[in-house]
């Protein structure tokens, strides 16, 4: 076992997360400095994305001896659920808890409802704030008279200064 490994494994959940959610934004930061050309060091990404790797293997191991694991009786224990990492599932699961209902993957019927309808609503108030940031349509000709316009202001800005 590695050494990161061997540090992980001593770790407790909460502690877990907290490196996993830092390795994960720390990955989104070189993947951008790659994109920006300002990475130096490649080799990094290859490392954080080991480090992921071994942070949701010791949590995952965790989550299969918890669920394997039997008490004095002999009766298996359920372990407490484990809190959603994604913000769909966590809404699913929200609104299933809302309605007293158990929600499949994607979620109760009433529950989508709500949400297109909400999504619609900020469809619409996104259109209204587009239509009036909008700037008015300039023709060819105008566009051209106004560059004109702008390179005799210039012309103009140099020989005063000459």
């Amino acid at each position: 076992m590695t050494r990161l490994a061997e540090e992980l494994r001593e770790c407790d959940d909460e502690e877990l997360d907290n490196r996993l959610d830092n390795a994960r934004k720390e990955l989104f930061n070189l993947r951008f400095q790659v994109a920006t050309g300002r990475l130096d060091n490649v080799a990094r990404i290859g490392q954080v994305r080991k480090q992921v790797a071994c942070i949701l293997t010791v949590l995952r191991d965790r989550e299969i001896t918890a669920s394997e694991a039997v008490d004095e009786d002999g009766a298996p224990v359920v372990p407490a659920p484990r809190p959603a990492r994604r913000a769909r599932a966590a809404a699913a699961a929200a609104a299933s808890e809302d309605d007293g209902t158990s929600s499949s993957v994607g979620g109760s019927p009433s529950a989508v409802a709500t949400l297109v309808a909400d999504a619609e609503d900020i469809e619409l108030e996104d259109e209204q704030v587009d239509d009036a940031a909008e700037p008015a349509v300039v023709s060819e000709t105008a566009a051209g008279a106004a560059g004109a316009a702008a390179s005799t202001v210039e012309d103009a800005d140099a020989e005063e200064e000459a």
